[in-house]
């Protein structure tokens, strides 16, 4: 029953916690022709962050958010599934930037460094 808690715990803040605020972000300070956007019924006064906050942090607060839940569900970031499942974290985030025509050289970077601090994170851990 601890390791549950202790779970659900970190789980909190590791994912739910920058998946919301990474939401946040793009609810709140990103224009609304965003394509999920567009589903949401509230409608904002958008608050101004700097450009780096508004278009780059959501991206690495998300693949740190999946990096953390990947490295509780494996319960150990020296595993192949770890490594395989942020390598399609990865793809995927740069395929479909690419696809839609918003890759640029920063999200990668934001996605690498966020990626990187949950695999510290969870090293120390152990």
């Amino acid at each position: 029953m601890d390791k549950i808690k202790s779970i659900s715990k970190t789980g909190f803040w590791f994912v739910f916690l920058p998946l919301l605020l990474g939401s946040l972000i793009y609810v709140m300070a990103r224009d609304s022709s965003i394509y999920f956007l567009q589903f949401l019924p509230i409608k904002w006064n958008k608050i101004e962050l700097p450009y780096w906050v508004q278009y780059h942090l959501p991206d690495g607060l998300w693949a740190f958010a999946f990096s953390s839940l990947v490295a509780l569900v494996w319960e150990d970031v020296r595993s192949t599934g770890y490594y395989v499942w942020l390598g399609v974290l990865v793809a995927v985030s740069i395929g479909l930037e690419v696809f839609y025509g918003t890759f640029d050289w920063y999200d990668l970077v934001f996605i690498l460094v966020g990626i990187g601090g949950a695999y510290w994170i969870f090293k120390r851990k152990k």
